[in-house]
């Protein structure tokens, strides 16, 4: 297949659908993406339209035609969900009809991770193939002293700790997350991020000492 549309690639603009243009409508210079999406480049400081290749190395949620994504031969026939990063989207997906409908994420993998954030953190950008667990403000300021940004990708915190109430005991990121795919429901973070399993600990056993 003929890569010329591709020529133009720079040229490519981000912008969400006007009222009325429905999906599936391509148009070859712009990528229609979510409000939510929309929301939270504004959030970075980019107002529409937006330029692809100012975002480099970022990885989005799309919706595209089943041909770009290799299920049938021609175009027209259906769209699928799948990952892609700012490069492909401008060198191979600007082929076809594609809408981003969540992102942008710092690694492909973040878009199926579990984040914490707290309530007022907008989230609705992170899609839905995410977890969300909404952590209460101590555990928010703590994460703020550490300069980390919300809503954060548990992987990111690897190596810490947490406490999960006086049911939940203390435990590991990698714990934590195990937990919460398991049944995010009954997950609850009292306390936390700690460096070290001992701080975990002591925070634990003096929430036994004191539950007040």
């Amino acid at each position: 297949m003929s890569t010329e549309p591709c020529r133009t690639a720079r040229s490519l603009v981000l912008m969400t659908r006007p009222p009325g243009v429905e999906q599936g409508r391509a148009e070859p210079l712009i990528v229609w993406m979510s409000a939510a999406v929309a929301a939270r480049l504004r959030a970075l400081g980019f107002e529409q339209p937006v330029e692809l290749d100012t975002l480099p190395g970022q990885w989005w949620t799309i919706l595209a035609d089943l041909a770009a994504l290799g299920t049938v031969s021609e175009p027209g026939c259906g769209f699928g969900r799948t990952m892609a990063s700012t490069e492909a989207i401008a060198s191979h997906y600007c082929l076809y009809w594609r809408e981003i409908v969540a992102g942008p994420f710092e690694r492909a993998e973040d878009s199926q991770a579990v984040f914490l954030a707290a309530p007022e953190v907008n989230v609705a950008w992170l899609g839905e193939g995410v977890t969300v667990v909404r952590i209460a403000p101590w555990i928010s300021r703590g994460l703020s002293e550490r300069g980390i940004a919300q809503p954060v990708p548990l992987t990111r915190l690897a190596g810490m700790y947490w406490v999960c109430g006086m049911g939940g005991g203390w435990c590991s990121t990698a714990e934590l997350e195990s937990r919460i795919r398991r049944d995010p429901q009954t997950v609850r973070i009292t306390h936390g991020p700690f460096d070290c399993e001992e701080d975990a600990q002591y925070a634990f056993d003096v929430m036994w000492e004191s539950p007040e």
